[in-house]
Formats: structure tokens, sequence, C-alpha cells
């Protein structure tokens, strides 16, 4: 593992402080860290420079992204891990510091999203902003509107009512509902089901992979009382988790992911009979998931 640190380009006016040294605003010193017995990094010592990019270089596996974790304290909510050693930011101990106020500082990056998966899109956003205590409704939206457009995402999520609505239009046994849209953040699936409970009996249909992560869910005995699981799981989908009262969705499966329609249209490359005939329509309309074309409505 290696290290490779440039100066960002300085603006007009700190043209002169870029002449000077960085000064260091990470100092690490005698830093090792490992999972149980077994070591991944030893006794990394270097200084990361204040306006400087630093690039940590090295193969797979070499402990590049276990030392990154230890910055900022993720590294240690990992079971069976271990970090110690000494890692200052702006001369204060960062194992010494409220984890949450040192990652407002350092922050991460991950190489796939991450998301939260008991929340909506919407609620993914502004958790940072409910995090540092921010409550005006207008500015949160205005905020997670502004983030979800410069990451490109704004015209996708819009979307995805539409999609819906489209895809039951003509299915009389089916309607769509709009409590968690309505209801006030935050909004869970418990809370959801709660208010459908007076319908009748219900049915949550997952994903395997939603199943796996039924745990980090809000309430999830609730959840089991309130509905019956039915799981549709494709056939390339891992196994489900043993332990769970779920039943399967007896129904033809096309084993492709939405992640995997998203980029074959990102390709150029047709959905239909992939996806319900409505749905299919109104992204080609729409011109959505395509680089570079305006997703305004067709005229």
């Amino acid at each position: 593992m290696s290290t490779m640190t440039m100066p960002m380009k300085p603006q007009p006016e700190a043209a002169a402080r870029a002449q000077q040294p960085a000064s260091p605003v990470l100092e690490i010193r005698g830093l090792s860290a490992g999972y149980a017995s077994a070591p991944v990094i030893r006794d990394v010592r270097m200084d990361i420079g204040r306006g400087l990019v630093t690039a940590i270089i090295g193969p797979s596996g070499c402990g590049k992204s276990t030392l990154i974790r230890c910055l900022n304290r993720m590294h240690e909510i990992i079971p069976g891990a271990f970090c110690e050693g000494d890692v200052r930011l702006e001369g204060h101990d960062v194992f010494r510091m409220d984890p949450v106020h040192l990652r407002r500082q350092v922050g991460m990056v991950f190489q796939r999203p991450n998301p939260f998966p008991t929340m909506s899109v919407y609620e993914n956003v502004a958790s940072g902003l409910r995090l540092n205590g921010v409550r005006d409704r207008k500015l949160t939206a205005e905020r997670v509107e502004k983030s979800l457009r410069q990451a490109a995402l704004w015209d996708e999520v819009k979307d995805r009512l539409a999609m819906l609505q489209a895809a039951t239009k003509d299915e009389a046994r089916f309607a769509v509902s709009r409590a968690e849209l309505d209801r006030p953040s935050p909004s869970y699936t418990v809370d959801t089901l709660e208010a459908l409970a007076s319908e009748g009996r219900l049915y949550l249909i997952l994903g395997s992979d939603a199943v796996a992560e039924l745990d980090r869910w809000r309430d999830v005995r609730r959840i089991l009382e309130l509905a019956t699981l039915l799981v549709a799981a494709r056939p390339s989908a891992p196994e489900l988790p043993t332990g769970r009262p779920v039943d399967l969705l007896d129904a033809p499966c096309l084993d492709i992911s939405s992640r995997e329609l998203r980029a074959r249209a990102a390709r150029g490359r047709s959905l239909r009979y992939l996806v319900p005939d409505a749905v299919w329509r109104y992204i080609e309309q729409r011109g959505l998931y395509r680089a570079g074309v305006d997703p305004s409505p067709a005229t």
C-alpha cells in the first residue's frame, strides 16, 4: 500500500498560500487494525495535509478501506474489529471525540450506494439534516431536491409513483396508496401496515435480499404480526435466511433485478417485455435512465 498526494488547484486569492507547505489536518501514528486476531494494517504512520488530495493506492485486500474506516471510527462498529494507535484531527484525538461530531468532519463515500434499507429515498437524504437538528420542512424538501438533482436522481425517483400507477391502471384488483407519501416524515413500513390494518388481511411482498435485512427494519415483530410475508426470489438470489415465517410467492419470475434493468436502459437497450407495456412506454416517452436525455414530458 502506498500513498500519493497532489495539491488541489488553488483559487486566485489563495495562490500565495498554496505555495506554502500544507499543515497536516490528520496525523496518524502507529495505527494498527484488523479483525479478531488477524491484523490487516500495522504501524501506519502518515500525515494528510490540509487542502491536498491524498490517494491511497494498493492491491485488493491490502487494507486501504480498513485504514480509511479507522479515520472516522467506522471500523470499530464491525463485530470483532480492533484498532489501536494515535489518530489526530487538527490536534484532537479522534478516539476520544464524539463519533457523530467526528463523522461530520470526516465523511466517507462508499464504492456502492449504501442507503438505510428501511427508509425512503427522501428520508435517506434528509437524515443528515435531521441529525443536525434541522426541522424546517420546506428547507428540508429544498435540500433533498437539490441533492437528488446534483446526483442525477431527481427525475428517476419522482417518476416512480407515475410508473406504479401506469403498471396497475388496468388491474381492477390493485390500487396505489399515497399513504407513505402523504404521511409526515419519518415514515416506516410498520406505520403503513398499521394504517392499512383495518382493510383486511395484509401481505407484504419482498425480495429475498430485503428479507435478509429484515432485522434492521423498525419494529420487525409488529410487522410480522400485521402482515404475512411473501417472498419473490430470483433463481440467482441468495438463499433465504432460516427462522423467518415467510411464504414463497408462486409466480413466474424473471431473473433480472431493477438495477440491471436501469443499466440496460442506460445502454440504450429496450425494456419491452421485461416490464409492463404501460411502464415501458412511459420510460421510452420520457427517456428515463438514459444519459444525456432530457426527461421533460413528450409533446
